[in-house]
């Protein structure tokens, strides 16, 4: 019997092009750059990735940002630049690669890691090269050797010159520092008077938002086109956790009518964000909604009762919205009491008793279904809330929020720093 034998290279070219795909450049072109007239040719229109460097030697790092990428300059469709491990590789790299964008015409996607502060102002004051860029990942967070630099800049500082910079940006992911928000020269309406409109941006991750910005920048229609929304809103003070924070003047859906997704990670405010939110549930535009993170209950906590969540939950009319509430919880001295009562009325209505008890609070619906109808409560309108006139509730003033870091024992499945939440993955 004759058997037909198929060898690698008999392989269509379009193959050969996914396969090069999860080829790092530097191994991709030391095994196909000289092998033949055909291999060449499929390398010279291989889109190329410079991959993050953790598993790189400084020298490999370093030859890669100065010899292989402005050979290949034109290819290149992502970058990660990044100092960790790799001290002033990518000053290195600005000192010797142009940076006009007639070189790039391929760029789409750059990250940024534990790059110095005056170094990623540099690349974003000539910007030349990231103009045209879709994505950008900005990494600055705790435990980086550079995350000190970035304490002098508040969340406005840094969110706007960026959105501001790059037109053309689709997604943005920042990991920056928790810090107090510090206005130096400028307060928040100020900062925001001098933001563009961003026509094109559909996804935003903070992995540390102040409400003072998330308010700027949905309040105002800055964002049109937003469809992903993930914020990680921290308190700075240990005592924080067990303040709410004053209710918001609620988001109008006009002001972001593509927003579908919201992932929320939290330390105090569930009732806030309930609130700020309404008006896009009541006109059933959100197919998600999460809230997750750390609450501490008091003997004052705004924490939503059954009937509160219920009636916010059934506002919309949407066949394929999901909402989930996963919490850590805890009380302070005298309030044990409170969280008791509430968890016990949480289980009633869910049927379920796993939804909530000391230490979490699992709330998931439409996959749960409130099995009794809960007792009124005579705090909760049936109208949208409205703000007394006078009634100072506005969240864009220093003495309402404080953003600086929380010192606390969490579990870690609360974490703010995972790379799932980062990326808004489940």
């Amino acid at each position: 019997m004759n058997q037909h034998r198929t060898y690698f290279e008999d392989l269509p070219n379009e193959l050969f092009g996914i396969i090069f795909e999860y080829l790092a450049p530097h191994d991709l072109l030391r095994g196909f750059k000289k092998l033949n007239l055909r291999f060449q040719s499929i390398l010279i229109q291989q889109p190329l990735s410079l991959p993050n460097n953790r598993s790189m030697s400084y020298k490999l790092y370093c030859n890669y940002l100065t010899k292989i990428i402005p050979r290949y300059i034109s290819q290149i469709v992502y970058l990660h630049l990044s100092e960790r491990r790799a001290p002033h590789a990518v000053q290195q790299f600005i000192d010797e690669v142009p940076l006009d964008s007639q070189f790039w015409p391929a760029l789409k996607a750059v990250t940024t890691e534990d790059v110095p502060r005056d170094v990623f102002e540099t690349l974003l004051a000539d910007c030349s090269f990231l103009m045209n860029i879709q994505s950008l990942t900005l990494d600055s967070g705790f435990q980086l050797y550079h995350c000190d630099e970035y304490d002098e800049c508040d969340d406005f500082g840094t969110v706007i010159p960026i959105l501001n910079s790059l037109p053309e940006l689709r997604s943005l992911y920042l990991r920056i520092v928790n810090r107090p928000v510090i206005y130096v020269n400028s307060t928040p309406n100020e900062l925001s008077s001098r933001m563009d409109i961003h026509q094109h941006l559909q996804i935003l991750s903070i992995n540390d938002c102040s409400r003072e910005l998330l308010v700027e920048l949905l309040n105002n229609g800055y964002l049109p086109q937003l469809r992903q929304l993930h914020v990680s809103i921290t308190s700075h003070k240990h005592s924080d956790m067990s303040i709410d924070p004053p209710n918001p003047i609620p988001l109008k859906q006009v002001f972001a009518p593509e927003l579908r997704q919201v992932n929320i990670k939290l330390f105090t405010g569930v009732t806030w964000f309930l609130i700020y939110f309404e008006d896009l549930q009541r006109h059933s535009q959100l197919d998600c909604f999460n809230l997750s993170g750390h609450v501490r209950f008091t003997n004052n906590s705004n924490f939503p009762r059954v009937a509160a969540l219920q009636r916010w939950l059934t506002l919309t009319k949407s066949n394929i919205f999901q909402f989930r509430m996963k919490l850590g919880v805890d009380y302070n001295l005298g309030a044990q009491s409170v969280l008791e009562d509430m968890c016990a009325e949480y289980r009633r209505a869910t049927g379920d008793e796993y939804s909530a008890g000391y230490g979490n609070i699992d709330i998931r619906y439409p996959e749960m279904s409130f099995s009794y109808p809960p007792v009124k409560d005579d705090n909760i309108a049936d109208e949208p809330v409205v703000m007394n006139e006078g009634e100072d509730n506005s969240t864009s003033s220093d003495n309402n929020i404080s953003d600086e870091p929380v010192v606390m024992d969490v579990d870690e499945s609360n974490s703010t720093t995972s790379d799932e939440w980062f990326r808004g993955e489940p």
